[in-house]
């Protein structure tokens, strides 16, 4: 049958009962509805329902004793949030137990009227110690909320997450630990931004859609598990977008298409120095957007796969000497247009793949510029910088003037498109 629980249990910071369970191994049960605010228990909570009805003003479910292992547990049915009812979920116990905080079901905010706030914490600093959300199958979190916040040390994720505007309020999207993908995940917001503080690792796709606001990812992306697919922002929004690396020295960090930004997109700042993945396209707005600020090194590679660089030009930032490798089996090479800040280095290794660039260089921003392939590199615009090295023909596409403060190097032919286009040298 159905249970309500009329008022708290408990109070803010204070247990009302110990050990607290629902239905537990009787799957009749029916809909749980706690019409209260605080929800405070001593240890653990084992919650069975078809269903989970919060009807209560900001209701908060608190856990702060010593428990280990599965210590909080919503099992099987979907938790429903009320208008007003910003829900919080927080284990404060001893923060050396490994705890599991899980939802099985799908988190659902109200359909008509203002949309809730959703805040998950697992405080355990254990570093088995996780939030499991959505658990079971085709289980999702959102409609009719505005904010999401999840805190823990692991976060696994099985089900999608979407955000709805509240007024000027976006929606939000805060994820705090190392988040591992369970399930093909959609993260999508209002415009709201997508925050990502530590790594994402799972042989699944990856797509996030922000609209206006912003994506960052502050960790490591596939350096443990590769991801399948990852796409951000990849056909519409022109949120800036924020990546630190993709893959490791050890691991390709994507092992199927990526594509990162589009041609509205503000900003791509990439701040790590390794991006390991297959076919890839990091596209912004035009103008100097692809910003490299690793501050050393930065190399992008693949396994004989594509890399474009689409619209937006690539700023190098102090140090970030910009390495790209399609390794042998014939990746080709596509980049509008490269700036430095302090005569930083480029190096370009195609394979047999083919290599098109843009305008390089102004004043002394870039240094030397060595070109590997034994396809065909396109030139389409000036070269300001030191040395000029391409192994293999090269071809013309409009007037080039090159301002080399070192030497210039055509290893093989050299051609014009169409035969109307000229090199001048500075």
């Amino acid at each position: 049958g159905n249970v309500t629980f009329s008022g708290d249990i408990g109070t803010s910071t204070s247990n009302g009962i110990y050990i607290f369970s629902t239905g537990s191994s009787n799957t009749n049960i029916g809909e749980v509805t706690f019409a209260g605010t605080n929800h405070y228990f001593g240890a653990l909570a084992s919650l069975q329902g078809s269903k989970f009805n919060m009807t209560g003003t900001d209701p908060q479910f608190i856990f702060g004793g010593n428990c280990m292992g599965l210590c909080v547990n919503f099992k099987d049915g979907d938790i429903n949030l009320s208008n007003g009812a910003d829900l919080t979920i927080d284990y404060t116990g001893n923060p050396t137990n490994s705890v599991v905080v899980q939802i099985e079901g799908s988190i659902v905010g109200p359909s008509t009227g203002t949309p809730v706030d959703v805040v998950i914490k697992n405080q355990s600093q254990h570093a088995d110690s996780s939030i499991v959300l959505n658990y079971d199958s085709n289980k999702t979190t959102g409609t009719g909320i505005n904010d999401i916040t999840l805190t823990a040390s692991n976060i696994d994720l099985y089900g999608n997450i979407t955000t709805t505007a509240n007024g000027s309020d976006t929606g939000d999207i805060l994820i705090t630990g190392a988040v591992d993908l369970k399930d093909d995940i959609a993260i999508a917001t209002s415009g709201g931004g997508i925050a990502f503080s530590s790594t994402i690792d799972g042989a699944k796709d990856l797509d996030l859609a922000s609209g206006s606001g912003a994506v960052s990812v502050g960790g490591t992306i596939g350096g443990t598990t590769a991801l399948d697919t990852l796409d951000i922002n990849n056909s519409s929004g022109t949120g800036t977008i924020s990546l630190k690396d993709i893959g490791d020295t050890n691991t390709q960090g994507v092992t199927g298409t990526s594509n990162i930004g589009n041609n509205t997109t503000l900003t791509l700042t990439l701040a790590g120095t390794t991006y390991k993945t297959d076919a890839v396209t990091y596209t912004t707005k035009a103008g100097e957007n692809i910003d490299l600020t690793g501050g050393a090194d930065t190399t992008f590679t693949t396994s004989s796969d594509d890399i474009t660089f689409g619209t937006g030009t690539i700023e190098m930032g102090n140090g970030s000497n910009l390495i790209i490798d399609t390794s042998t089996g014939g990746g080709s090479i596509n980049i509008p247009s490269v700036m430095g800040t302090s005569s930083e280095n480029i190096t370009l290794t195609a394979g047999a793949g083919t290599v098109a660039i843009g305008a390089v260089g102004t004043g002394t921003e870039v240094a030397d510029v060595t070109i590997t392939s034994t396809g065909a590199t396109t030139f389409s615009g000036d070269f300001t910088g030191g040395s000029l090295t391409n192994s293999g023909p090269v071809i013309i596409a409009s007037t080039m003037d090159i301002g080399s403060t070192g030497a210039v190097n055509f290893g093989s032919t050299l051609d014009t498109s169409n035969g109307n286009q000229a090199i001048g040298f500075d």
